[in-house]
């Protein structure tokens, strides 16, 4: 583990951002002396920092639905995939729209500390809109572990049929064994329903995940919920009596 390059102070745009960037930098060294006095298992160097900016290359841009584009971005050889929904109006959509192939951007991140457990024995996801990203980058990883014995559940809320992002890409993963998803919408109408595929003509409600939690043991669970901070806040607020992990991103 490296030590994190300090940021300037300049960096700090003074707009109450969560994380600040000198936050990050605060936290990113603790982490560092505590690694460094063996307190923490050593990681892996990541191609990018919390601290500094790295350069991405954008190598496709792909309409994925009417609102939302797939951009592939390479750094060196291996390439990250980032589905971003653009909004009418938006400071940060206006700058994605001039996005074009051959353009550099620079990035730096992950904002989370969080670590797939697999003691779980069952693991329900929530996601709203385009919070099914770091979720699907998650149900990817998991699926791909042959060691994996959790029954994962995906509970997914969009607006319609044309906001379900990455939809091929879940339905694919129908192919294994231990994965399930349910789609609610809140807008039903012209949609076609694949087969094994379950999309439901409402909302969805905390009824909805207290049913799927009714036959499982204490402990036994855990809950991503991925989605607006309204949406988090409501959804972990409706389940604090039960006897269940629940990490909002």
């Amino acid at each position: 583990m490296e030590p994190p390059p300090p940021p300037d102070e300049s960096d700090c745009c003074n707009s109450g951002c969560n994380p600040c960037i000198l936050d990050i930098y605060e936290e990113q060294l603790k982490k560092f002396k505590a690694n460094q006095a063996n307190l923490a298992p050593k990681s892996g160097k990541n191609c990018i920092s919390q601290t500094a900016y790295t350069i991405f290359k954008c190598v496709d841009k792909i309409n994925h639905t009417e609102t939302a584009y797939l951009y592939v971005f390479e750094y060196y050889k291996p390439f990250r995939e980032s589905a971003v929904k653009l909004y009418e109006g938006g400071v940060m959509s206006r700058y994605l729209r001039r996005i074009n192939v051959g353009s550099e951007t620079l990035w730096r991140g992950p904002y989370c500390d969080f670590e797939i457990d697999y003691s779980y024995k069952f693991i329900l996801m929530v996601a709203q809109g385009t919070g099914i990203a770091p979720l699907y980058a998650i149900l990817k990883e998991m699926l791909n572990n042959e060691e994996c014995e959790s029954f994962i559940k995906l509970f997914y809320c969009c607006r319609s049929g044309e906001d379900i992002f990455l939809r091929e890409d879940l339905y694919g993963c129908l192919s294994y064994w231990n994965f399930t998803y349910e789609v609610f919408l809140s807008q039903f109408k012209g949609v076609t329903v694949k087969y094994n595929e379950v999309i439901h003509d409402n909302r969805l409600d905390k009824g909805c995940v207290r049913s799927y939690l009714s036959d499982k043991a204490d402990n036994t669970s855990q809950i991503l919920i991925c989605g607006s901070d309204v949406f988090n806040r409501d959804l972990t607020a409706d389940l604090g009596d039960l006897n269940v992990h629940v990490y909002s991103f």
